[in-house]
């Protein structure tokens, strides 16, 4: 059973030593909040004050919904402008993982399709094999069956 601190231990009040890119942060816990998360992986957020961070690399998220017919447009002035942009546009990623979902699929049918002419082949064989050993006993038993006694 966790404690009332978290994971982490921490509580209001506790100080945390940081140390980001070889420089020395200092940080003062001002809440703790705990969720209630669907989330299969631990989640863990830290806000630090205005300017503690200053100078250091940071990362950027960002979306925009945009009309396919200006995603290139768009693209080109963002790259000409911050060429160090990284831009991921979801409607071809999507596209990817659909193009992928419709060969696996394709897959399954054809071993689904494969399997059915495989058990029909079997069926068929075996009903002919036990036709022609049916046959076979009746020409064998009226051969040795008595002359009076009729099959």
């Amino acid at each position: 059973m966790r404690s009332r601190r978290g994971v982490l231990g921490l509580k209001v009040g506790s100080v945390i030593d940081w140390n980001i890119w070889n420089r020395a942060v200092r940080t003062r816990v001002a809440c703790v909040e705990r969720t209630e998360s669907i989330r299969m992986t631990g989640r863990f957020e830290f806000l630090f004050s205005p300017g503690q961070l200053d100078g250091l690399p940071s990362v950027y998220y960002g979306s925009a919904r945009v009309r396919p017919a200006d995603v290139g447009a768009l693209q080109r002035v963002v790259y000409q402008r911050f060429p160090t942009v990284t831009v991921v546009n979801i409607a071809d990623v999507m596209q990817i993982v659909e193009d992928v979902v419709q060969r696996i699929a394709t897959v399954i049918r054809f071993i689904s399709a494969f399997t059915i002419l495989a058990g029909a082949v079997m069926v068929a064989s075996s009903v002919a094999g036990s036709r022609f050993r049916r046959m076979r006993e009746v020409v064998t038993l009226r051969h040795w069956a008595p002359q009076g006694l009729e099959l």
